[in-house]
């Protein structure tokens, strides 16, 4: 296992998970209360998935459309989860928003730390599908005004870079990383990037501390993948479904296990 990984201790995975399992219950909640009033329901869907399964509107609501809602707010919360325990690692710290708030403190990234010398923040999101338009530009201006100076009192300014951690993202075909756009009006800058969640949890966690070369170079798969810490995003999952299986007291089947590598391929 990755020295870095390792070095988490078991109590911020157990707190990660148990602030996750929090979250969803309160997500349960408000999905069912949405759903009893009607909001964003198709009729016409819905009775066609109640014909074709056999079920009243309680067992629909219970069975189908529930899981369907929360489902869609767990992928959205997992992205809290990787950073609780990046934020975790030697040398990073994690910025949550105010729960009072629902912001972050004033305009902090998700994630500060380094990637060898390299001074880095970083916006984390959960998957590709669910980051475009307007959370895109966001995304983008925020980095910019940080590296600009022009917010945080200039302390993300000079030295630093700006990664958008897609964790769920098949880009690394082309090239491990790539410049951050988000549109005409917000082109190319040098000092920032994007990339997938196994290629960052590489250079977060590379215990030789190498340099993040942005011009290109070691921007192959084949670069990496020679590295011990390319494996260090399934030791993350290893313990997350240790974790899962310790609190939950049930295994976590073989089968999810193994979709790990496929669906974090870059």
């Amino acid at each position: 296992m990755n020295e870095d990984v390792e070095k988490i201790s078991q109590i911020a995975f157990d707190d990660a998970m148990r602030s996750l399992r929090k979250a969803m219950s309160e997500v349960a909640v408000e999905k069912r209360k949405v759903i009893s009033e009607g909001e964003a329901i198709d009729p016409v869907a819905a009775a066609f998935e109640m014909h074709e399964y056999d079920q009243d509107f309680e067992a629909w609501k219970e069975d189908s459309e529930l899981p369907r809602r929360w489902q869609k707010s767990l992928t959205t919360h997992l992205g809290r989860l990787h950073q609780d325990l990046l934020g975790a690692l030697e040398g990073w710290e994690s910025f949550h928003p105010d729960p009072k708030k629902e912001e972050k403190r004033p305009s902090e990234p998700d994630l500060v730390g380094r990637i060898g010398t390299q001074k880095v923040i970083v916006e984390l999101k959960s998957s590709q599908n669910t980051f475009n338009g307007s959370s895109k530009s966001n995304a983008y201006d925020g980095l910019c005004a940080r590296l600009d100076g022009t917010e945080n009192d200039g302390k993300y300014g000079e030295g630093y870079i700006g990664i958008v951690v897609l964790l769920r993202t098949n880009t690394g075909k082309k090239g491990l990383w790539a410049p951050f756009t988000a549109g005409k009006d917000r082109p190319e800058r040098r000092d920032l990037w994007r990339m997938g969640g196994r290629t960052f949890y590489a250079l977060a966690t590379d215990v030789e501390r190498r340099p993040f070369l942005a011009n290109g170079k070691n921007n192959k798969p084949a670069d990496l993948e020679g590295w011990a810490s390319w494996k260090s995003i399934d030791d993350v999952f290893t313990r997350i479904f240790s974790t899962l299986e310790a609190q939950g007291g049930k295994p976590v089947p073989s089968e999810i296990k193994d979709l790990v590598k496929n669906v974090y391929e870059y």
